[in-house]
């Protein structure tokens, strides 16, 4: 469980609240659909790290700053889908959702990828870990329509045309918490993040981690998971 001291997490469930230990509590929200008959399946992810005042969104982002936001995603993508496709090749126990059994591949989708790119960048280039946008520049979508985007927003603004999405975001402090497979075991430890990976609804993929370099060598890692039903 020492992994929860060190990686963020954050999604949307259905207006429950519940507490994974070491001190990582999610809260969520869940939409209703009527493509998604049982009780889960179409959320947005989202939860709290330990020490908040980090996470603070600084209103003002000098071009200093911007500098330090490097994109990780070079020659990554086969390896993001493949991982998450094994996840789902076998059964996961996912806590008060139940168990899923082994599911159906996603396919990569490169819209929802640049809206995952595009909200990795806007929450590293602010210091947010939110799924709502910060409507500034960075956040492309929201810009675009004078709003703080959501993540269909985003979905939609890079021309992803499916149904459904779904989000999960998570953020690692330290290169040792900077691996897809330790974001990907935090995910699997939380219920909702677990249900989301393993919604056999979608049926699109799209990842992208984007580092923030500080100056204490304490770099931070930001990760955004969109899942589609198109």
């Amino acid at each position: 469980m020492k992994f929860f001291t060190t990686i963020l997490l954050f999604s949307v469930s259905v207006l429950s609240d519940s507490f994974v230990p070491d001190a990582v509590q999610v809260k969520g929200y869940f939409p209703t659909h009527k493509d998604f008959p049982q009780n889960i399946i179409a959320y947005q992810h989202q939860s709290k790290w330990q020490k908040p005042d980090r996470l603070q969104e600084q209103k003002r982002v000098s071009k200093k700053r911007n500098s330090f936001i490097k994109l990780k995603d070079k020659y990554r993508k086969q390896e993001y889908l493949d991982m998450i496709n094994r996840v789902r090749s076998v059964s996961q126990n996912c806590g008060k959702y139940g168990v899923f059994h082994p599911t159906t591949p996603l396919e990569w989708s490169d819209s929802l990828y640049q809206s995952a790119k595009n909200h990795s960048i806007d929450m590293a280039t602010h210091g947010r870990f939110s799924h709502e946008g910060s409507g500034s520049k960075t956040d492309r979508a929201g810009r675009y329509k004078g709003i703080k985007s959501t993540p269909s927003i985003r979905a939609s603004f890079h021309r992803y045309r499916g149904g459904i999405v779904g989000e999960n975001i998570a953020i690692g402090y330290g290169k040792e918490n900077s691996s897809l497979e330790s974001a990907i075991r935090s995910w699997l430890s939380s219920d909702s993040h677990c249900a989301n990976m393993m919604s056999p609804q979608y049926r699109n993929l799209g990842m992208s981690l984007v580092e923030h370099k500080m100056p204490n060598n304490k770099n931070r890692y930001y990760w955004s998971q969109e899942f589609g039903t198109h």
